[in-house]
């Protein structure tokens, strides 16, 4: 059921993806604790914020441990949704001291850096999760924001980019034409 799930999203069919995430979390023995994680994600990305946050209250309900990873990046993305980019920074942060290396926590909190008003020290989150481990972080989502945040801290960002580029040449072959976009662009 879960390929099914992933089917749906791939062909954005939202509503049979919460269907049967539905089905999977009233199954004995399920993970229901990350399926009403999943759901509560799902439910940010339809813009639905009091659905994302009743299936992340009802995640937390499961667990009977502190908050972990899982539970502090939900917190985060549901105060993002909600404009609080400094509490969600708060909440990414404390993600980070879990998993320093994880780089979509890395990436949000360069994003609530960058809509706090703080761009130069989004720039240095997103440059040290590249620096710090290189081969990890040259993901496109990351490499789109800093090319953007390039492009907005001043004129010199293009000279900015071609380091990135050769940075990403050093470990990674073939770049996504999305990002090559980006940087000549």
């Amino acid at each position: 059921m879960h390929s099914i799930v992933n089917c749906a999203l791939v062909l954005k069919d939202y509503e049979l993806a919460m269907d049967v995430m539905g089905q999977l979390c009233d199954r004995d023995g399920a993970p229901k604790h990350a399926l009403l994680s999943a759901l509560g994600r799902l439910h940010l990305q339809l813009g639905d914020i009091s659905g994302a946050e009743a299936c992340f209250n009802e995640a937390a309900e499961t667990k009977a441990t502190p908050l972990g990873v899982r539970e502090l990046v939900d917190k985060g993305l549901l105060a993002i949704a909600q404009g609080a980019f400094d509490e969600a920074y708060i909440a990414f942060q404390q993600a980070s001291q879990l998993e320093p290396f994880n780089i979509m926590i890395l990436n949000n909190m360069g994003v609530c850096l960058l809509y706090g008003g703080h761009l130069k020290e989004a720039i240095a989150v997103l440059e040290s999760a590249i620096t710090s481990n290189p081969i990890h972080a040259l993901q496109e989502n990351l490499l789109l924001n800093l090319c953007t945040l390039y492009d907005m801290e001043s004129s010199k960002g293009r000279m900015k980019k071609f380091a990135l580029l050769r940075q990403i040449s050093r470990y990674q072959a073939d770049v996504p034409t999305t990002i090559l976009e980006k940087l000549y662009g």
